[in-house]
């Protein structure tokens, strides 16, 4: 049994021309500009750099040299990081090394999970849950900078999926405030009523 396995690993080192098929050969660089276009490295903003696992990329911010993401991309695009297609767990992160954002990704690089957004200063902003690169229901979870908790409803107007009380009007826009809660209605036509 063990002159089997000897066999098999001499066939994948023959096969991979002497080099282990699990290693990258090289590291490569890629320099975007802020808004994520490919660029010169004089002129960059940021760069990508791969690394030894698979898939797994770095990226940092030319001045500063912090951290500007940390993760996987399934489909790296050297024209746009727009165009990246993300695996797993990735982070990105402001210029002062602070985090912007928390993203899961399933295997075939969609949002999958809690997705979360935090301010400059390192606080949490916002968390959204996602199934299959859609948002889960109507809610999300916001969070102001001085840390107190914002649970946000969204609903569209035209269902009225949550059973608002909404009376017919030709000239409503408004909007609702009250406490923690914001209701913005830009839609024509219809009021918002709550009872309390």
């Amino acid at each position: 049994m063990q002159g089997f396995w000897i066999r098999v690993l001499v066939y994948l080192v023959v096969c991979a021309g002497n080099k282990p098929l699990w290693a990258q050969t090289s590291v490569r660089v890629s320099y975007f500009t802020k808004a994520g276009t490919l660029a010169s490295d004089e002129d960059a903003f940021y760069y990508r750099k791969s690394t030894d696992t698979l898939n797994f990329f770095r990226s940092y911010y030319v001045k500063s040299k912090t951290p500007y993401f940390i993760g996987k991309i399934l489909k790296p695009s050297d024209s746009t990081d727009q165009k990246n297609i993300y695996t797993g767990c990735c982070q990105w992160f402001y210029t002062n090394g602070n985090i912007q954002r928390e993203s899961c990704y399933d295997e075939k690089g969609a949002l999958n999970g809690i997705s979360k957004d935090y301010y400059e200063n390192g606080n949490l902003a916002r968390e959204v849950m996602y199934a299959a690169n859609k948002r889960v229901g109507n809610t999300h979870t916001e969070y102001s900078l001085n840390r107190d908790k914002i649970d946000v409803i969204e609903d569209n107007f035209s269902n009225n999926n949550l059973n608002w009380l909404l009376s017919q009007n030709d000239t409503a826009d408004w909007k609702l405030k009250l406490g923690g809660l914001e209701c913005l209605g830009k839609k024509k036509g219809y009021q918002l009523s709550f009872q309390y």
